[in-house]
């Protein structure tokens, strides 16, 4: 700045000012000269386009009008043609087709062009109309050429008319039609150049003129259209017979003003387009004050420079002030440290800060007496490392802050941060050490890795309960497995003992059936987790339910010496509507439980109670006490948990799947119920249920299902699916025994084909297992009921699948299939399906 200062010194205000003042002359000069330039180029490219715009109207309006004049000496011509070929020369023909024709007159002409006949009350205008068109050499090469036409329009002191000649058909001679349209031609060519121009605008104002060479045809400026030529100001300035299609612009000046332009002669027009001058330079005052505003700006600026150097330090102080401030408002504490002179003073902090430091002056000293006093003990050790003032320096190399978390001793979580205050040379002259409370971060911190670690827990229990599941499983399924190989080795080898083959078939039997439970435990309590269990909604005698419910497990209590009683049961209501299959197997899970881990010899007491009738609801209490082994305090907090059992000396001993009572739990809430117990080790447990029943009001005595004993189904002819050798055996074996007549198809192409080759009603019912290679059952299903013959959509097919899922079930059905059986098939239900089935499809 200095050798600006002095350069401007060398010159004295006056001169100074000398020369602004002549450089800004010249500049304004250009300034008007190329505003002057640009603004006369738009102007004459605004004219290019506008008269463009005007010939396009020119030559729209001739065509229009064109259009219509062709129109209406067509009907003329068509109207003369239909009198020289229909209607007779006379002249009462003639006049009486004249007014039907809404002609104006008719004249019959002979070779000689003279009137023979003529029809119309203006004989003045035909006299001026024959004498027009005996000039014409139309008349005579119409009379020479008889198959010649001709139509005008012509105009006779200020009348337009419309006329046509056509040649007579019996005699020489032409007939004359003519129509006077002077009345309707404005209205048929409403379409005008001055209404197309009239009250438009144009860019800059212009002003546009058409004239026929008589008067003004179009204009958008009302005063002037239809004055003749020479009333028109600026036509009589430029002069109608110089007008020449020129790309310059030419001026005209007419009293005092100037008007800039461009003129042109196009088909029979004239054209001209104007502009004011006003409106030629409208801006350039406007530039030249906005250049000359520019250049007093750029004058006030080089004014300004010097004062503009000697503010600047000012401005950056200003900006580290607002820093500072900046920092003061998000930190709760900001404290300079000098290095050098081991100093320290406050910018903010906090009542507690004050406390505590203010009385120490030396920075070493006040950052020992913080740590001491304001700094958990757990993390003064490391706060101390990181505000160890003489390694500041290394630490901060190349960093813009350093910074560390710590608790303090009132609980918050602070954030400090060291942030280096440099010289010009980039030596470290100051520190600002400023603390951030974070306490609300660090707690959501601290909360999310809580949350990890349970999620990780969580994981783990489910990895554990996984491995635990497929040990018991392991166990629970190779236990009866082992039984039933130990027991077929057994009676092979006593095949003529009749009574040991006995009991190894019933031991077999009993291994199978825990087999059994064991799956559709498994697969119930899938369905419970997942919400696929539906609930049915059919009447039952809750009373007959339970009497089925004992019967089924009295055969287990008496093989070990257990005794069953049984309250009296108490009740106004005993037919409902709902799921019995579920509430048996509520009642069966729960007493069988209390079978297995009683007591030899023990005993179960059992009871059925109704608690209260509400809103078409019977609330009923169902009990089951045993004096069994019971469950300790420990495991009662699990005993509802899935695969839950006391111990694994329980599991061997009593064979138990630790389902039972998770399966029932869940089954009594889905039916909107409670389920509670009370045990103790040693002396027994209680299981106390409460459900809701829905009444069932359509009731009456004497309704229910007939029961037949045995079901038959000799003769019925089956077609027997299934891909597995064993299953094939024994179901063949089943049905054959019971009289049916079996067809066998080991997979679903080989049913489809041997059911195409059959006649129709040659199979009573269809048994198709569902998983088959080739084609299986349901794509199977699917082809017979598309086939075109009589029994496709008939013959009963019924599914027998390892598949037992609701969704499995719905597929079927979905497929065409009339039920579906689940796998290890209950022949009893198979023959009473077939029994359903088969004579309904017979029939």
């Amino acid at each position: 700045m200095g050798k600006t200062d002095e350069k401007i010194q060398e010159y004295s205000p006056f001169k100074i000012g000398g020369i602004f003042s002549v450089i800004g002359i010249l500049f304004l000069v250009i300034v008007y000269g190329a505003v002057t330039n640009a603004e006369y180029g738009q102007v004459k490219k605004n004219a290019e386009t506008t008269l463009q715009f005007v010939r396009s109207l020119c030559c729209k309006y001739d065509d229009y009008r064109l259009g219509n004049l062709t129109r209406d000496l067509q009907i003329v011509i068509n109207k003369s043609r239909t009198l020289s070929s229909y209607v007779k020369e006379t002249q009462e023909s003639l006049e009486e087709y004249a007014d039907m024709q809404d002609l104006t007159g008719i004249c019959i002409l002979d070779a000689d062009a003279k009137v023979v006949l003529r029809a119309g009350q203006r004989p003045l205008e035909e006299k001026a109309l024959l004498k027009a068109i005996r000039k014409e050499s139309n008349l005579k090469s119409i009379i020479q050429d008889s198959r010649k036409t001709y139509a005008d329009q012509i105009e006779l002191e200020g009348r337009y008319y419309n006329y046509a000649l056509v040649a007579r058909m019996k005699k020489p001679g032409v007939i004359l039609c003519y129509d006077d349209i002077t009345r309707t031609i404005a209205d048929k060519n409403e379409l005008s150049l001055g209404s197309l121009l009239a009250g438009d605008t144009f860019e800059d104002d212009a002003q546009i003129i058409v004239t026929n060479g008589k008067k003004v045809v179009g204009t958008n400026i009302s005063d002037l259209q239809g004055l003749a030529v020479d009333q028109c100001p600026v036509i009589s300035a430029s002069g109608q017979d110089k007008v020449q299609n020129d790309r310059e612009l030419i001026e005209l000046r007419d009293g005092g003003k100037s008007w800039y332009g461009k003129q042109e002669f196009y088909r029979s027009y004239y054209l001209y387009v104007f502009y004011s001058d006003k409106n030629v330079f409208a801006n350039r005052i406007y530039y030249v004050l906005i250049a000359c505003a520019g250049y007093m700006v750029v004058c006030v600026l080089l004014a300004n420079l010097l004062e503009h150097a000697r503010k600047l330090r000012l401005k950056h102080m200003e900006k580290e002030y607002h820093l500072v401030s900046t920092i003061a408002s998000i930190y709760e504490a900001n404290l300079l440290i000098h290095l050098k002179e081991d100093s320290w003073e406050a910018v903010v902090k906090s009542e507690r800060f004050s406390e505590v430091i203010d009385r120490t002056s030396s920075a070493r000293e006040m950052l020992k007496v913080f740590t001491d006093r304001l700094v958990q003990d757990t993390y003064q050790e490391g706060f101390t490392s990181f505000a160890e003032l003489d390694t500041l320096d290394e630490r901060l190399r190349g960093k813009t802050f350093i910074g560390y978390s710590y608790e303090s001793k009132q609980g918050h979580w602070y954030l400090s941060l060291f942030i280096p205050q440099r010289d010009a040379g980039g030596s470290l002259q100051s520190v600002m050490l400023v603390f951030r409370n974070v306490t609300d971060q660090k707690k959501k911190e601290m909360e999310y890795q809580k949350q990890l670690r349970v999620t990780a827990e969580e994981a783990k229990r489910a990895d554990d309960a996984k491995t635990d599941f497929l040990r018991r499983m392991s166990h629970d399924i190779r236990t009866p497995i082992n039984g039933i190989r130990g027991m077929v080795e057994i009676g092979k080898s006593c095949e003529k003992d009749v009574q040991k083959t006995d009991e190894c078939y019933d031991k077999i039997l009993g291994a199978s059936d825990f087999l059994l439970d064991l799956v559709n435990n498994v697969l119930d309590m899938s369905k419970l987790e997942a919400g696929e269990i539906a609930m049915g909604h059919k009447p039952f005698d809750l009373k007959e339910l339970m009497k089925d419910s004992l019967l089924v497990v009295e055969s287990q209590a008496a093989q070990h010496g257990i005794t069953i009683h049984r309250d009296a049961a108490e009740g106004d209501y005993w037919h409902f509507v709902g799921s019995p299959l579920h509430l048996k197997q509520i009642f069966q899970n729960i007493v069988s439980n209390a079978i297995k881990y009683n007591k030899e010899n023990g005993s179960v007491r059992v009871w059925c109670r109704q608690m209260s009738v509400d809103a078409g609801y019977a609330t009923f209490e169902f009990g089951c006490e045993d004096t069994g082994i019971g469950m300790s305090p420990e495991f009662q907090k699990h005993a509802f948990d899935t695969f839950a059992q006391e111990s694994d000396a329980v599991r061997t001993t009593y064979s138990g799947s630790g389902l039972g009572l998770p399966i029932a739990k869940k089954l009594v809430e889905h039916m909107g119920g409670t389920i509670s117990f009370v045990s103790e080790q040693g002396k027994g447990t209680t299981f106390t249920v409460h459900l809701p029943l829905q009444i069932d009001r359509k009731y009456c005595s004497g309704e229910g299902e007939s029961k037949t004993g045995d079901v038959s189904i000799q003769d019925l002819r089956v077609l027997l699916v299934e891909d597995n050798e064993l299953n094939m055996e024994i179901a063949e074996y089943m049905l054959t025994d019971k009289g049916a007549v079996v067809t066998k198809a080991y997979n679903g192409r080989e049913a489809l084909e041997k059911f195409e080759a059959s006649d129709p009603g040659s199979f009573d019912v269809i048994l198709m297992d569902i998983m088959m290679p080739e084609m299986d059952g349901l794509e199977t299903t699917k082809a017979i009921r598309g086939l075109s013959r009589e029994d496709a959509g008939s013959v009963p097919i019924i599914a027998m699948s390892a598949n037992a899922f609701a969704d499995d079930i719905t597929r079927s059905k979905a497929a065409g299939m009339n039920a579906h059986l689940s796998k290890p098939l209950d022949f009893e239900e198979l023959f009473r399906t077939i029994k359903r089935y088969g004579d309904a499809g017979a029939s």
